[in-house]
């Protein structure tokens, strides 16, 4: 997001955070930690009369289905989780070949945890006879070839990813055999996560770090949270950290860690590798009139922080992206003739690093216009089939009575040399419009957030949700309603793996402190669930949204009216 408005915010909020955070953090409001709820399982969640959650329980089911109904086979259900891998429990598993080994054949099916209470993994095993695959059908239609571990056993996973699934559920296994089909078997398995948007802790106030707020996070596998964030000092200088937070939220000074310590530093963005690689991009001053950026590699929590990519003087980056090992910063740098250019510098790339800067000026333009808007990408995702596209805003004469900001996206094949073209939004009945933050999904889909507004952009301004192409067209556009300042309206936007698009920000007009996330699906204007934490005489707003690879939820920003804020809830 836009620092020079998050510096303008903390300005203006000083006095309100002067006169109303001692009586607040003396009550503790805000440091309060909760576990995520535990889900109660109602009546018989295993499917098995009888049998309580985490019993061990094997009984002899008769309802196998197949395409002409039930012909009286039975197969044996385990519902305390992976049978034995052996091959010796599950009756008679020689993997016979040729014409005498019979029909393919379900024996058991075990499927865990029973009921499942938390985003992850369903684990399958499955013990057949005369089959040398299984196929396990969800009820979404999805389909997964589970892989053979011993003879006769076979076993894979699938998720749980959204408390929008709760409820009962059935997966089918079908035992394959050359081009035999043997007869499926149905097991049935209960979601039962917390509800979307149900709070698991939120914390801010002046805890160690002092006054600053939250640029960016990032969930491990472990389901650990890093924030990269930005603190001011005693002297009211700029300083960045890395903090971990267990999965409960907690924390201690172990758990901080400040980037170019000695520098003056703001946080920018950050990227959590599955292998738990972190990447923390910020900016820092070169000099007494100049900022640059720097990359940072952290292999491992606890190792020093290790150099992996710098800008020149004056060059500002906003924002980091990566898919498949290839990382991209991406941001603004002087053109040299008096205007700012986008620039994107790509690593992990199989031809080496690649470096691109790009006007907004296009062959066929007037000469004259050459180098004469302002481009500064706020955002940029790797996409589709190695595309990078950038968000952000152009300010110049689009019009030529005055000079304005429009909302751009620019699509960038970089397998392709070529000069990328500049998609700009029209602002309909506003004089400006904004783009925030962009994201993407495996559908090709780009999302963009942003505002629009007139000018000056200094009185309300409304949120927009925009979806545009891989090709960089826009195709559908929504209102995200209406917010009393620029700093308020949407500035965090992430694509959740469970079909949905997070965005957030503080609250709307007349709620204007509550911190807020809604999650929307695609070309849908109405939220599927929203998270909200609004706290008397205290102002927050969201600026960063992390997505674990299971679907978890958590954001952060700017709370208590001048301190870092974190909150993590059901997705």
């Amino acid at each position: 997001m836009a620092r020079m408005q998050l510096n303008g915010a903390l300005s203006s909020l000083a006095i309100i955070s002067a006169l109303v955070l001692p009586a607040c953090q003396a009550e503790g409001v805000y440091q309060a930690l909760t576990s995520p709820p535990s889900a109660e399982s109602e009546g018989d969640t295993t499917g098995l009369t009888g049998v309580s959650e985490g019993e061990s329980a094997s009984v002899t089911i008769t309802a196998v289905t197949s395409d002409t109904g039930s012909d009286g086979s039975s197969a044996t259900l385990d519902t305390d989780g992976l049978s034995d891998t052996d091959g010796t429990d599950g009756g008679d598993t020689d993997d016979t070949e040729g014409s005498d080994a019979g029909p393919p054949e379900i024996l058991s099916v075990s499927l865990a945890p029973q009921p499942i209470v938390s985003n992850g993994p369903i684990t399958v095993e499955v013990h057949a006879t005369a089959s040398d695959g299984v196929q396990l059908t969800l009820d979404t239609g999805a389909t997964i070839d589970l892989d053979e571990t011993a003879p006769g056993t076979f076993a894979g996973a699938f998720p749980v990813l959204t408390g929008l699934d709760n409820g009962s559920h059935s997966a089918t296994v079908t035992p394959v055999r050359d081009d035999i089909d043997g007869e499926s078997a149905d097991a049935a398995y209960t979601v039962a996560l917390p509800e979307p948007g149900t709070e698991f802790y939120f914390e801010t106030g002046d805890l160690l770090l002092g006054k600053g707020w939250v640029d960016a996070v990032g969930l491990l596998s472990t389901g650990e949270l890093i924030e990269l964030g930005t603190r001011l000092d005693e002297q009211d200088i700029h300083r960045c950290y890395l903090r971990r937070r267990n999965p409960e939220g907690g924390w201690g000074p172990q758990d901080v860690i400040d980037i170019m310590p000695g520098q003056e530093c703001k946080g920018v963005d950050l990227v959590v590798r599955e292998n738990g690689t972190i990447h923390a991009l910020v900016s820092w001053k070169v000099n007494a009139d100049e900022w640059s950026w720097w990359l940072s590699d952290i292999p491992q929590w606890g190792i020093n922080p290790l150099t992996m990519a710098s800008g020149a003087a004056g060059e500002e980056a906003t924002a980091l992206a990566y898919r498949d090992g290839v990382l991209a910063i991406c941001g603004a740098v002087p053109s040299g003739f008096g205007d700012l250019d986008s620039f994107v510098r790509v690593l992990g790339l199989d031809d080496g690093p690649l470096w691109r800067t790009f006007d907004h000026w296009q062959p066929g333009d007037d000469p004259l216009l050459k180098h004469t808007f302002d481009e500064r990408p706020r955002g940029c995702v790797l996409a589709g089939d190695e595309h990078l596209m950038l968000a952000g805003d152009v300010y110049g004469y689009h019009e030529p009575e005055d000079p304005s900001t429009r909302r751009f996206v620019l699509p960038f094949a970089m397998a392709i040399d070529g000069e990328p073209k500049y998609d700009i939004a029209s602002v309909g009945f506003a004089s400006q419009s904004f783009a925030t933050a962009i994201d993407a999904n495996d559908a090709g889909q780009i999302f963009v957030s942003g505002y629009i507004c007139g000018d000056p952009c200094a009185d309300v301004v409304e949120g927009q949700l925009v979806i545009h192409e891989l090709g960089g067209g826009e195709v559908w556009n929504s209102s995200l309603g209406m917010f009393s300042y620029p700093f308020l309206a949407p500035q965090a936007l992430r694509w959740s793996s469970a079909g949905y698009v997070l965005v957030g920000h503080g609250g709307l007009v007349g709620d204007d402190d509550t911190f807020t996330v809604r999650a929307f699906a695609p070309t849908n204007d109405e939220p599927l669930w929203s998270y909200t934490r609004k706290d008397l005489f205290a102002t927050h707003w969201a600026t960063a949204i992390g997505v674990g690879p299971y679907g978890e939820v958590c954001a952060a920003g700017f709370g208590a009216n001048s301190y870092p804020a974190v909150a993590c809830f059901g997705g």
